[in-house]
């Protein structure tokens, strides 16, 4: 194997490792975005559904406007004595 041939193998590993890497930490992030629009049956679903089956701001709006989803801060609230 030549200079040039292992170089450019040797450069292709890399940016192969270093793509891999970058999926693995954005995948993270990819999913918390993708949850806050998701339904609770399809945060759930076993297997899991990678993309919403509708995209629209009713499931965000519903979860920042619904009782209860905010726990309450009531230890906040206690006098200490």
């Amino acid at each position: 194997m030549n200079r040039l041939a292992k170089r450019k193998l040797t450069t292709a590993l890399r940016t192969s490792a270093a793509v891999l890497v970058t999926i693995l930490f954005l995948f993270p992030i990819y999913w918390l975005f993708m949850i806050s629009f998701k339904t609770a049956e399809e945060i759930f679903a076993v297997p899991p559904k990678w993309w919403p089956s509708r995209i629209g701001f009713d499931e965000p709006q519903r979860r920042l406007t619904t009782r209860g989803t905010i726990p309450p801060r009531a230890h906040c609230d206690q006098e200490i004595t």
